[in-house]
Formats: structure tokens, sequence, C-alpha cells
């Protein structure tokens, strides 16, 4: 006998089988450890990602409200402009008017 001889002594399959035993729950702590890790990076991003969103919503928001602001803005601009031409317009026509009847009389 290669083990030695006694009762204590174990044979080579049940040697085998409790290393195999003892390496399959290594190997599954490992794993766990790694699965751990691996979940806590992608929590670490994802709180990363949401926060970056909610910063590019904050920009997205500001840059609307400052775009409907000018374009409010412009209308009114524009508005006002286009009375003050009409008003010029309409004061050149009562000149145009008033020298044509002049002419006339």
């Amino acid at each position: 006998p290669l083990l030695g001889k006694g009762i204590h002594k174990m044979s080579i399959l049940e040697q085998w089988k409790g290393r195999t035993y003892h390496q399959h729950i290594n190997t599954k702590k490992t794993i766990e450890q790694y699965e751990e890790r691996a979940n806590l990076k992608l929590l670490a991003y994802q709180n990363k990602l949401l926060s970056e969103l909610s910063v590019m919503e904050q920009k997205i928001e500001i840059a609307r409200k400052v775009t409907t602001d000018t374009i409010e803005r412009f209308i009114a601009s524009s508005e006002l402009r286009s009375r003050q031409l009409e008003q010029n317009t309409n004061l050149k026509m009562d000149r145009i008017l008033s020298m044509l009847e002049k002419i006339k009389e």
C-alpha cells in the first residue's frame, strides 16, 4: 500500500474527491468575489451615467429656454420694426399726398 497502513489513511480516490470539493468551493468563492466587484463597478458606472444624463438634461433645458427667449425677443423686435416702417411709410405717403394736393391747387 502506497498510503501507508491504518484505518485513518484515505484512498487516492477519497483524497482526489476531497481536493476536488475544496477546489470547487474556492472557485465558487472566487467567482462570487468577481461578480460582486463587477456589480459594484456596474453600479458606479450606472450612477455616473445617470449623473451625466441629469447634467445634460439641465443643459438642454437651459438651451431650450435661451432659444425660446431669443426667438420671442426677435419676434417682438421684428414686430416693432415693422410698425415703425409702416408709420414711416404712412408719413411719407401723407407728405406725398399733401404735396400732390398743393400741386393741384
